[in-house]
């Protein structure tokens, strides 16, 4: 089943996710981002959204079938 919604339609201005980011980029929090490589142009277009809205990206490359796994006692990333 398809979860969630296309890039294109997240990346709208009126989107869910865009007004859940504007709230929160005073306090500056870093977005992470699980990518598998048959993602990495949509990846691109994320990138280009985040860094015009001064959000800092932290990205986590995956392999093809790998889950997606993390926890509130997980590692913290970091965006450069």
């Amino acid at each position: 089943d398809q979860m969630g919604q296309a890039v294109e339609q997240a990346l709208l201005p009126n989107s869910t996710l865009m007004k859940v980011l504007q709230r929160r980029r005073a306090s500056r929090p870093a977005l992470v981002v699980w990518a598998y490589p048959d993602s990495y142009d949509d990846l691109r277009s994320v990138k280009r959204t985040l860094w015009e809205l001064g959000i800092p990206l932290a990205i986590r490359p995956l392999e093809m079938r790998q889950r997606i796994v993390f926890s509130s006692n997980g590692t913290k990333s970091s965006a450069q």
